[in-house]
């Protein structure tokens, strides 16, 4: 599925695979010759996900496909000492604070602090809450769906 990052945040989950090819704009081992022999060159507007809000501060990404059954992200957006509550997971899941400052506490009483540029593992359900700190929060939240563990 060629792809590109134009503007705005990208956050991107991806199974481990050895099939990417790459035509440019990285250091990486380009193969151009392959990645034209794989194109359709058919044109067409973008899928675009919207999302679901989940509540006032979380919004849940969760392609409705059976092409890409395995993860979701949701996306918490807290302003300056705003609080919500992030779903558990039947697997474990990664938190990435993109901006702002605050407090993840797990259902078993631990908490950990983050700040932009943080990333932290929450073990499989566990269930989360967020206080924003006084520059609000933006955390990423990455796992596997549920129905991969049924």
């Amino acid at each position: 599925l060629p792809h590109a990052y134009l503007s705005g945040e990208c956050v991107e989950c991806m199974a481990c695979s050895d099939n990417v090819v790459r035509a440019g704009l990285t250091p990486k081992l380009k193969d151009t010759p392959t990645l034209i022999s794989m194109l359709t060159y058919e044109t067409g507007a973008p899928t675009v996900l919207t999302g679901t809000q989940e509540g006032d501060a979380v919004r849940l990404y969760e392609p409705n496909t059976d092409e890409f059954p395995e993860f979701s992200v949701r996306w918490v957006h807290l302003g300056s000492s705003g609080s919500t509550a992030a779903q558990g997971t039947a697997g474990p899941r990664i938190a990435l604070c993109t901006g702002g400052n605050g407090v993840l506490r797990g259902s078993a009483g631990q908490s950990v602090e983050t700040s932009k540029g943080k990333v932290l593992f929450v073990p499989a359900g566990v269930e989360l809450s967020v206080d924003a700190g006084s520059e609000g929060v933006d955390l990423y939240i990455a796992g596997c769906r549920d129905s991969l563990f049924q």
